[in-house]
């Protein structure tokens, strides 16, 4: 018994992030992309993403207007060593294991979301809520 109860608590501690029912992802890098120029924005690292996959929900929130907008998460899946959870044209990705070579880190996420011809970019760190 004790040791059926030592393997799942092993098995907690070594699941990666992205398969948390809530996620909460801190932006510390995010850029606007237009034709031709890229800048940096929210350089207070106020904003975050929070992926709730039990409500189906992607929610972009801002801790300096203390509000969240909502947007429906479309899919989510497993593709090499990301988690990739969509919404719209939206796409983020999150590692789910450490892979030096490629630069994949565990927990590290990437948000892509374009709109008409801008792109938004944002990096950071994820973890279970």
């Amino acid at each position: 018994m004790k040791l059926l109860f030592l393997t799942a608590l092993s098995l907690l501690f070594l699941t990666t992030t992205a398969y948390a029912e809530e996620i909460i992802c801190m932006k510390q890098t995010s850029m606007l992309c237009e034709p031709g120029e890229c800048r940096e924005i929210y350089t207070d690292d106020t904003q975050y993403t929070v992926i709730n996959t039990t409500e189906k929900q992607i929610l972009l929130c801002s801790e300096n207007d203390q509000k969240c907008d909502p947007f429906p998460l479309d899919s989510i899946e497993e593709v090499g060593a990301f988690m990739i959870y969509k919404s719209g044209s939206a796409v983020m990705k999150i590692g789910l294991m450490d892979m030096e070579a490629s630069g994949v880190i565990k927990d590290v996420f990437l948000e892509y979301r374009p709109h008409l011809f801008n792109i938004f970019l944002a990096w950071g760190m994820c973890m279970r809520a």
